[in-house]
């Protein structure tokens, strides 16, 4: 008698993987914290410094070179959705609002 191969059993779909959490139960969504800083820059048509009304990771500051200053007391953890790819945040935002 002939031997047949049966089909192999369908899988099941994997379930959707949940956050996983560190010792202290502490979801994984929290560590896309990230710091963002107020900076001041130079306002060519004014001759002066002013601070900017956009909030940056210290990186996206650096990149800006000699024209901006890192106001370091101002460092706020943000969730990184709140940063576009620039490593900027929208205009007037407030990270310590509401």
């Amino acid at each position: 008698m002939p031997v047949v191969a049966s089909s192999p059993p369908r899988s099941s779909p994997r379930p959707p993987r949940s956050p996983k959490t560190s010792a202290n139960g502490t979801a994984a969504l929290q560590q896309r914290a990230v710091t963002v800083y107020q900076y001041v820059v130079l306002d060519t048509n004014r001759v002066e410094l002013r601070k900017a009304r956009r909030w940056r990771t210290r990186e996206a500051i650096d990149g800006l070179k000699d024209a901006a200053q890192t106001l370091e007391d101002s460092a706020t953890m943000v969730d990184a959705s709140a940063l576009n790819d620039g490593g900027f945040t929208k205009l007037d935002f407030d990270p310590r609002s509401g």
